[in-house]
């Protein structure tokens, strides 16, 4: 279980910040037990967000640490990545874009970049949440939240790989007036 997981020493150290931005979250209805997508998308990808995402990704205290970046919508990936890619510090690699029509080799391509530090930051939606594992990565900017318990659960342990002593950090943006909450780490 989790809980024998964390005891056993088997998990990374995690802090987790959940920070609410002003946005329209109330527009935001519930679908087949989950946020409606399109809906989350578009919410999400007001400036507000794609600041709180800059300031939280590039602050001193994470700006070492390769991250991994969460979206809901392919619209609000691309929106992101370009924003990124505008207002990234000087010096700081591009981030890597991941979605589910990268082709293979380009997939690979990225990951492989990542692993060796030449990225530093990955943008994806839904494609590394299961089946892809970075010891190296800590560092999880949520902007997908979700009521699924197997979504949250697959996302949130991307960081929560054991990597020595390095702790793993969650911070999960969320739109002010969502109509429920979302799984919490």
């Amino acid at each position: 279980t989790l809980d024998e997981a964390v005891t056993l020493g088997l998990l990374a150290p995690l802090r987790m910040w959940c920070a609410e931005v002003d946005a329209q979250g109330s527009r935001v209805h519930v679908v087949a037990g989950d946020y409606d997508e399109a809906e989350l998308g578009r919410v999400m990808t007001a400036a507000p967000f794609l600041r709180a995402v800059e300031w939280f990704r590039y602050h001193p205290y994470n700006a070492l640490i390769p991250a991994l970046i969460t979206c809901v919508t392919r619209q609000q990936a691309h929106d992101l990545h370009g924003y990124l890619q505008k207002h990234r510090p000087k010096g700081t690699p591009s981030p890597g874009l991941v979605l589910g029509d990268t082709p293979s080799r380009e997939r690979e391509a990225v990951l492989a970049a990542f692993e060796r530090g030449k990225i530093d930051t990955l943008l994806q939606v839904g494609v590394l949440t299961e089946g892809w594992n970075s010891p190296r990565c800590k560092l999880l900017l949520d902007l997908a939240p979700s009521m699924s318990r197997v979504r949250a659960t697959q996302k949130f342990f991307r960081v929560l790989t054991k990597r020595e002593d390095a702790e793993a950090r969650i911070y999960l943006l969320l739109p002010k007036g969502l109509p429920a909450l979302p799984i919490l780490p």
